[in-house]
């Protein structure tokens, strides 16, 4: 071969091998500009991997999903907004997997549970109710505006629209499910402890350490063992800015309430992530019983009102926000002394500090006076009264009253010379907190024996129900101004205000007659209107 020959025989397979060699290029390209849907997953993927796995705990038959696993699943991406507590609003673009997903796989979905708790790797726990659960979606993700997360963050963030951003956990390594029928023991709320005068009625209080402040606190397991009755529950918390948060019993037993200071009354742990702390606490609701700060709800501002020139809080409108319903409400103080109050005359009462930070009830002018409670300790709904005066003498075996009750017409006795004012008995508070019981008479008119059944309520009855310690003398005066004063040792258990006589109601002006079981009726009053205690 001719050295011509060979450099074309050289160069033709240059030629060939530089064309392979392009094409293979060329196709490598088309492939990789052309990738699958699977590709596509597993190539954003890819970058994301985390040892260990996310738990999910309270159910009966617990699982874990490894976070590569959870990162392999179906992707959504979303927009959501968020408050934090000192109300900055932030929105994001989040990437994750959805919880409901995951559930599904296990053949649950969120809705099953009454709620469920967020648990992250430093002990963050917060959790999530049914109205949440029922209404948002919850997702797991592992990307925020486009990039991984940071990596204390890691390996996943919930992320929930339009909630506070204490709802966005970060780090999360549990989801802790509550079940309707998880085994708490639950009570209908039945009373409300008042927190400022609880602080000055024995519990200890510890110095607590917030941030650069030295304030006291209170153990919450002093306050519980103290006030609740019945129940644990949730824990239910609401902050005077609206925020509200349910909690783990053993995390709120377990915790502290910061009674002075920055935040006061804040709910925090010598031990608890900040991120746990409740600033502001208005209300804590723990089985049958609702702790409330009066100044905290004073500084909400809906359930404010005044009587005369005082400020304070609706009692109403409290014990609707506890769910406390009831036809009588006891309140107490830090002392002992006890009132019971209806529902209707709470309309015009409200709850506010005293001078020296206590609770105290404040009621206007047409009411008792003793029901301007101070140092207001807990007001407590009581079972209600028999539905009759029947019922009342049936329940304590007393006596047996008339049908005649049924139809008995109005009458009010005020009594005056009281330590707190006068009070005004009236027919339905008798017949509602006093005992019907009947008194057989036979008394001397002209020489003729005169017997009579009479049906009415102990005037001592009364008086213990008045608060009334100790007296010298009544004075008992008529509508049309009679009157007779009576020595104590002249008042036994049969001296009654009379309201039936022989199975009618009395038949006398104010329908009230002062009865003895005396041989002459010398001391007994028709029409009796008021009553004066000595």
């Amino acid at each position: 071969m001719s050295k011509q020959l060979k450099k074309m025989f050289v160069l033709l397979m240059i030629c060939t091998m530089l064309m392979a060699g392009c094409q293979s290029a060329t196709d490598k390209a088309a492939e990789a500009s052309a990738p699958t849907e699977a590709s596509e997953q597993a190539s954003a993927n890819d970058v994301l991997h985390y040892e260990g796995s996310l738990s999910f705990t309270g159910i009966a038959e617990p699982f874990e999903v490894s976070y590569d696993d959870i990162y392999a699943m179906p992707a959504v991406e979303a927009s959501v907004h968020n408050v934090s507590s000192s109300g900055e609003e932030a929105d994001d673009d989040v990437k994750g997997v959805l919880l409901e997903t995951i559930l599904a796989e296990h053949g649950m979905t969120q809705k099953d549970f009454s709620a469920i708790r967020l648990i992250a790797g430093d002990g963050y726990a917060i959790d999530v109710t049914a109205d949440i659960l029922n209404s948002k979606d919850i997702i797991l993700a592992y990307e925020f505006d486009g990039a991984p997360l940071e990596e204390k963050q890691m390996p996943l963030r919930a992320a929930i629209d339009d909630v506070r951003s204490m709802y966005y956990v970060s780090n999360l390594v549990e989801i802790a499910a509550i079940s309707d029928n998880a085994e708490v023991t639950e009570s209908v709320p039945a009373k409300l402890v008042l927190l400022e005068t609880a602080y000055a009625s024995g519990i200890e209080k510890e110095s607590f350490t917030y941030y650069e402040s030295e304030d006291e606190s209170v153990l919450m397991s002093d306050l519980v063992d103290a006030y609740v009755t019945e129940g644990k529950g949730i824990p239910a918390f609401k902050a005077n800015d609206g925020f509200e948060k349910s909690e783990d019993y053993d995390v709120v037993y377990s915790g502290y309430l910061k009674i002075t200071g920055e935040d006061a009354p804040l709910f925090t742990g010598k031990d608890l992530p900040k991120g746990m702390n409740v600033k502001s606490v208005m209300t804590l609701g723990i089985g049958d019983t609702t702790f409330v700060s009066v100044g905290s709800a004073l500084a909400y501002g809906q359930m404010n009102s005044t009587v005369g020139d005082v400020e304070g809080i609706k009692i109403t409108d409290v014990l609707a926000a506890a769910g406390i319903k009831g036809d009588v409400f006891k309140f107490s103080d830090n002392t002992g002394y006890e009132v019971e109050i209806t529902k209707e005359e709470l309309a015009s009462g409200i709850l506010r500090l005293s001078d020296d930070g206590t609770a105290a009830a404040k009621f206007d002018e047409s009411m008792p006076k003793k029901y301007n409670v101070k140092n207001l300790l807990t007001i407590e709904a009581i079972a209600a009264a028999t539905d009759s005066a029947a019922d009342a003498a049936e329940a304590t075996g007393t006596a047996e009253a008339s049908d005649a009750t049924a139809t008995l017409p109005e009458w009010t006795v005020t009594f005056d010379g009281l330590s707190d004012g006068s009070f005004d008995l009236t027919s339905e508070k008798a017949a509602r907190k006093l005992t019907l019981v009947s008194l057989h008479t036979e008394n001397t008119k002209n020489d003729e024996k005169k017997p009579n059944d009479w049906e009415g309520y102990r005037v001592l009855e009364i008086l213990d129900f008045l608060h009334v310690e100790d007296f010298n003398a009544l004075v008992i005066t008529a509508g049309d101004g009679y009157e007779v004063e009576l020595p104590k040792d002249q008042i036994d258990d049969e001296t009654i205000f009379a309201v039936i006589k022989n199975g009618e109601p009395v038949k006398t002006e104010n329908l009230v007659q002062f009865v003895q079981n005396t041989e002459f009726s010398t001391t007994w009053v028709k029409g009796v209107v008021k009553i004066t205690v000595k």
